[in-house]
């Protein structure tokens, strides 16, 4: 048989298959926990909602006391952006609950916040260290 000359060039296989094996692993753990923990999953889903207001109330002064103290050095709009739409979009969810929003929403909104305030605070971490790395060459 005749070969089609379609040849895959993709470096990535190995991570890939890496990263599916990992899943595999995961799974494999979880799976028991999650089983072993199924007749208190109703205490469980009240402690998963309060859980979420206490993060969202431990979120606040972090994300206010980063973002300021980094604005201040840094001046980058975009850090501020990033890190109150997080912030806004974590205490919506944490506020409105599960309850009004239901599992899909509310886990949604969550994970979007949290990637947003990820990503801010990443960015706002290398702006910092970008300051202090000017300031340091500028004074030797």
């Amino acid at each position: 048989m005749a070969s089609s000359g379609i040849r895959i060039k993709w470096s990535g296989w190995d991570r890939l298959g890496i990263a599916l094996s990992g899943l595999c692993i995961v799974h494999c753990l979880l799976l028991p926990v999650a089983l072993a923990v199924a007749p208190l999953w109703s205490t469980l889903a009240a402690v998963h909602d309060g859980f979420h207001l206490v993060l969202a109330v431990l979120l606040v002064p972090t994300t206010a006391l980063a973002a300021r103290s980094g604005y201040r050095q840094h001046r980058d709009r975009g850090v501020l952006g990033l890190l109150s739409s997080g912030l806004a979009i974590i205490v919506a969810a944490a506020l409105l609950g599960h309850d009004v929003l239901g599992d899909g929403w509310g886990t949604g909104l969550t994970l979007i916040g949290s990637v947003l305030l990820i990503a801010g605070h990443g960015r706002n971490w290398q702006r910092r260290h970008a300051c202090r790395v000017k300031a340091a060459s500028a004074v030797a």
